[in-house]
């Protein structure tokens, strides 16, 4: 088998997940940003990172079990007395002053390309907006402001949301996006409102809505000339919900979902049993017959591989690559920080985004990654900081020639 082969001959083939189609693979960031990463890795040269995280606002209208904000506020349960950031970026006029910020930050380098040396100009190329304790549609106005400056520089934006507030006028301007990921980790009305309301019968009511508007998306998309929005779900696999998972999957794939992401409990908490695991893979099987070239099934999570959720890294070059800003319009390590007393790189609103990202006291605060990291990381940099750190042990190991070889191998394997 070609995978077989690459791992007797490649020391980074032990950390890929060959597993995991495309962008959603960490493989990706070396296959788009490889310039970028060797100028983390090799010269310590800050460049512009390539995609920045927003969260609009540290409220959110749902109460799921397993939020990763209330964990890393300090409380096992989003509660309404947790407490939150300000949420600043909720005044439209802050988060226009935030996005023109980061569209202004450009750095010009000389790189060599064919064997000839040209310059080339780094920007922030994607900006995605989502949430720790907050829900980003809550900050409609904003949301729609940022939505606008962005697409009209033409960054590529991206929308993570439990979909239940949508309306007519956020879905015109969705339309202009790259992509939006629906949170629908049910299968039914009572399931949801069980694990993501606190069993509050208006939870029910919610899950229809959320249902109501990803059809309603997706068929505003459908009757677009000029829409190329990639309509996606994530579902995180709980003892509660695991059953549900393949009709889910097959409603989803039905109504025109592209993507559809499942994960576990992120903090390793409420795992499924050894007996769940065994009848959760067997559903997971039925779920990947369904794929094809129009729905792709992603296990961010595998089941019986509770390591993938351990950080194992003595150092996060991700945070190199992507930044974070929270709700109150700080800078923050990575988008798990976010949170009152957390780490902060500075003021986005108030500041220039270049000053703090190239600043001093970012890299003190780097300098203590990940040991001041919330216990929770997120699964697509955890992976990434594995691959980047196998990679940097490989270059003192092999030196940089031979490791650009391994680098390339697992570029062309991973589709």
């Amino acid at each position: 088998m070609r995978f077989k082969k690459l791992k007797n001959s490649n020391p980074l083939a032990g950390f890929i997940r060959p597993d995991i189609p495309g962008i959603f693979n960490e493989v990706f960031i070396l296959k788009k940003y490889l310039d970028r990463f060797n100028h983390a890795l090799n010269d310590g040269d800050i460049l512009p990172p390539y995609e920045v995280i927003i969260h609009p606002s540290s409220q959110c209208n749902l109460r799921c079990e397993w939020c990763i904000g209330g964990n890393i506020s300090g409380s096992n349960k989003i509660k309404e007395d947790l407490q939150r950031l300000t949420s600043t970026l909720a005044n439209p006029s802050n988060m226009e002053r935030l996005i023109n910020n980061l569209l202004s930050y450009e750095e010009k380098r000389k790189i060599v390309k064919n064997g000839k040396k040209i310059k080339k100009i780094y920007k922030i190329e994607n900006v995605s907006f989502s949430g720790i304790t907050g829900e980003p549609l809550i900050a409609k106005e904003s949301l729609i402001k940022a939505i606008r400056l962005l697409t009209q520089k033409n960054v590529r934006v991206g929308v993570y949301t439990n979909g239940t507030l949508l309306d007519n006028q956020l879905i015109d301007e969705l339309l202009k996006v790259a992509y939006v990921n629906f949170s629908i980790d049910a299968g039914s009305a009572a399931t949801y409102s069980r694990l993501k309301y606190q069993c509050n019968k208006d939870g029910e009511a919610l899950f229809n809505k959320l249902i109501m508007n990803i059809k309603r998306l997706i068929k505003a998309r459908n009757k677009s000339e000029k829409s190329n929005l990639q309509v996606n779900a994530s579902y995180v696999l709980y003892p509660g919900n695991y059953r549900e998972i393949y009709e889910t999957a097959k409603f989803l794939k039905g109504i025109g979902i592209e993507n559809f992401r499942v994960k576990q409990d992120n903090l390793g908490k409420n795992l499924l049993s050894k007996r769940q695991m065994n009848e959760a893979s067997k559903i997971l099987e039925k779920i990947d017959n369904l794929v094809d070239d129009k729905f792709k099934f992603i296990k961010i999570h595998r089941l019986n591989n509770p390591s993938d959720m351990d950080r194992v890294v003595d150092n996060c070059m991700i945070t190199d690559l992507m930044a974070a800003v929270g709700s109150d319009g700080n800078v923050y390590p990575c988008n798990y920080h976010p949170r009152v007393g957390g780490f902060s790189y500075g003021n986005a609103i108030e500041t220039k985004f270049q000053l703090i990202w190239e600043g001093e006291k970012r890299k003190k605060i780097r300098k203590s990654l990940p040991s001041i990291c919330p216990e929770a990381c997120d699964p697509f940099k955890n992976r990434a900081n594995r691959l980047f750190e196998a990679i940097r042990k490989c270059q003192a190991k092999y030196g940089k020639e031979k490791t650009n070889v391994f680098i390339s191998e697992i570029i062309n394997y991973i589709k």
